[in-house]
């Protein structure tokens, strides 16, 4: 549908689902073979995992199509596009989490419009944590228990899934031993950090140090877990190192101090184990994509939003190593 504008411009109103396939089909390097399969009438769609094929025979099957992909954020844009305008239009915010930082997307850089219409599964990761900050925020700086376990949960079978079996172990080993603790705590005494480490600190439990199995054990390596993987991450965004290399380094600098050195064995051998593993394919399976489906528009989403989660994990640690100092638990993060 179209009409004139004041000064003769023609104005065409498209259908906002219409306008993102054009927006990718059109940056794709497939372009010409992807507009002649849209003309036929088939429409192939990559999203998470798996292809699907949808019928655009009509607008009613086009609009049914974008409602049957998952997870997928409403869309915002402008009403209309001017055709004799040379300017791009603002397509608004496509996924859930804001993104707040000039370094997510477009390789680092400021994100790509493609990117933004792409959700990973490291937005949802992102989201969990992002939930126990928003409670810590919320109630006097301290850390929400009973999210913070989910979002590990999650972690845990991440790490699983990218192939980082021994950090995926330490996460699950830690979660246990703080919900033991959480399941038989009174609510009102297990929703926040300080008021669990507290309760067990005056039930004696570490008048000698930090007993184990504790919640205080389970809190004190599962920060240190996560303050090694924050640094591993970091490692392969900023400075692009390969996951053996980045895992070496932040190894070294945040959990080799902390362990015997029987652990510090069983951990570098199984640190070996990453030398074969491409951060390319490390990151196609973080973002929760085929390798062969990952093209630059997944992996600047996967950039982006594992940029997000790493600023969700910066003040949480924060938070965490001063709860462990405030209560004098002897140990730190």
């Amino acid at each position: 549908m179209s009409d004139t504008c004041s000064k003769g411009q023609t104005r065409t109103h498209l259908h906002p689902f219409l306008i993102v396939l054009l927006v990718q089909l059109l940056r794709t390097p497939n372009a010409e073979a992807s507009l002649d399969s849209l003309r036929g009438g088939s429409l192939r769609v990559c999203t998470r995992n798996r292809w699907q094929s949808r019928s655009r025979s009509s607008p009613s099957n086009v609009a049914a199509a974008a409602a049957e992909v998952p997870d997928h954020a409403p869309l915002q844009f402008l009403e209309d596009i001017t055709t004799s305008t040379d300017t791009v239009p603002n397509l608004g915010s496509f996924g859930r989490l804001p993104v707040s930082n000039s370094r997510r997307g477009g390789h680092g850089k400021n994100p790509t419009i493609q990117s933004l219409s792409v959700r990973t599964d490291v937005a949802d990761l992102a989201q969990d944590f992002h939930a126990a900050i928003q409670a810590m925020n919320q109630d006097d700086n301290d850390i929400h228990v009973g999210r913070l376990l989910n979002a590990c949960d999650r972690l845990e079978d991440t790490m699983e899934k990218i192939g980082f079996k021994q950090g995926a172990k330490d996460i699950g080993m830690n979660i246990r031993k703080i919900r033991n603790m959480y399941c038989k705590v009174p609510a009102c005494q297990r929703d926040t950090m300080p008021a669990l480490l507290r309760y067990e600190k005056e039930m004696g439990m570490h008048s000698n140090g930090i007993k184990d199995p504790s919640a205080a054990m389970g809190f004190l390596w599962l920060g240190r877990v996560l303050n090694y993987q924050y640094s591993m991450f970091k490692l392969m965004l900023d400075e692009n190192e390969e996951p053996y290399d980045a895992a070496r380094r932040a190894y070294d600098l945040y959990l080799k101090h902390h362990q015997s050195w029987a652990v510090q064995k069983v951990c570098q051998a199984a640190m070996t184990t990453l030398k074969p593993m491409k951060k390319t394919s490390v990151f196609s399976r973080f973002g929760g994509f085929e390798e062969d489906c990952f093209g630059p528009m997944e992996h600047d989403a996967t950039n982006r939003d594992l940029y997000e989660l790493m600023d969700c994990w910066q003040p949480l640690l924060n938070r965490w190593k001063k709860v462990f100092s405030d209560l004098n638990l002897g140990e730190s993060i």
